[in-house]
């Protein structure tokens, strides 16, 4: 078996720049993703969707809170749940 750089799986050939612009592209497709869900679970009738935009305003809230702010289950649960009182149904 020969060591020709033909022989490299895809994998090993990645670089850190093209790495880089893979992670950013799906976070834009994660992005407009979510965008896409909000303005289907807010768009449903009446109170379901009132209760769809909430429950995206709360998901937005979770994913903007720091990984490393809770360090027990206790204190998760404490900032999750400050977190939701800033958050009501219109």
């Amino acid at each position: 078996m020969s060591s020709s750089s033909s022989d490299a799986s895809p994998f090993e050939c990645i670089t850190s720049e093209q790495l880089a612009y893979v992670k950013s592209r799906w976070s834009d497709v994660c992005d407009r993703r979510r965008l896409w869900l909000r303005k289907l679970d807010s768009g449903l009738p009446g109170l379901l969707g009132q209760i769809g935009d909430w429950l995206c305003r709360a998901e937005d809230q979770l994913r903007a809170m720091p990984g490393d702010e809770c360090d027990s289950a206790g204190s998760a649960v404490n900032r999750v749940q400050q977190q939701l009182t800033h958050i009501s149904v219109r």
